[in-house]
């Protein structure tokens, strides 16, 4: 019976504090345990939608055979 209190212990404990840290807090502020991602800027969205392309071009690229290879 003694060997069974310290992992209830540790397991109520644990409730506790995911209910004081996370649960009420998102009651109280509409958040949670992390705030939410910043949105990036604009500008970012364009410039990541770029080298995604450039990248794309390059594998086609060097995936393309050259004139020497067989």
């Amino acid at each position: 019976m003694t060997g069974l209190w310290l992992p209830l212990a540790a397991t109520v404990l644990a409730t506790a504090l995911t209910y004081v840290c996370c649960i009420r807090a998102m009651r109280k502020q509409g958040g949670g345990c992390t705030p939410p991602p910043p949105q990036p800027p604009q500008g970012v969205e364009e410039e990541i939608h770029r080298m995604r392309e450039e990248l794309r071009l390059l594998h086609e690229q060097t995936s393309a055979p050259q004139r020497g290879d067989r």
